[in-house]
């Protein structure tokens, strides 16, 4: 399975991070993939790289 982290702060929401994960959930359903999105903030971001 595919693990995809989307920022959900609110800059990336303003550049259009839901509409990103909305297009790859759809899109994975469509093709019928497992993808798991982890939609995380700042603070998660600083966890990611340790």
């Amino acid at each position: 399975m595919l693990k995809l982290f989307i920022p959900c702060d609110s800059v990336a929401r303003a550049v259009g991070a839901d509409q990103v994960a909305d297009a790859l959930q759809r899109e994975a359903e469509r093709r019928q993939l497992p993808l798991d999105i982890q939609r995380t903030s700042h603070a998660g971001c600083t966890g990611l790289s340790h």
